[in-house]
Parts: C-alpha cells; structure tokens; sequence
C-alpha cells in the first residue's frame, strides 16, 4: 500500500508517494510542469480533458492519478509520462 504526502513548500510543492513505513517512493511534479509553463488549471483540463477537480486533487496530494489520466496530462503538456515524476530511489 502507498501514501500520498502532499509538500506545500514556496517555491516547488510537490505531491510524495510514500510506502505504509513512510519511504518516499516518488514525486509527482505536475504542479511544477504547469506553472512553468503558465497554465492555469482551467487551461490544462481543456487541454488534456481531464477535469479541473482532478487535477487540482492530484496537485494537493488527494488522490493517485491512474495511468490513463497522467497519459493525458503528459500529451496536453507536451512531456513523456515518465516527466511527471521524480523517483527517490
């Protein structure tokens, strides 16, 4: 079983994907990709066709994005899947 753990940090917050024994597995950088490029949340749903609430719930750590969602997100931000994240490992 995994854990979500969301950073509201300034500059890069980011959501961490951590095992029930608290190891960081990963990060998803989805917030980080779509401010640089100055979208809006609004913009990148109309983009991607995933809702707004989705995304707003994958960027404060609420829920895991399925495959077929980061599949999406990654084509509207013209980025490999693999982009979206950070691995700690």
């Amino acid at each position: 079983m995994i854990y979500l753990e969301h950073n509201k940090g300034y500059i890069f917050p980011y959501t961490n994907i951590k095992t029930k024994d608290g190891v960081s597995i990963m990060k998803i950088l989805l917030y980080q990709i779509r401010k640089q490029q100055n979208l809006t949340l609004t913009q990148l749903s109309e983009k991607s066709g995933v809702s707004r609430a989705e995304i707003n719930y994958i960027e404060n750590g609420q829920v895991i994005p399925k495959v077929d969602v980061l599949c999406k997100l990654a084509k509207a931000l013209g980025v490999k899947v693999c982009d979206l994240f950070l691995c700690d490992s």
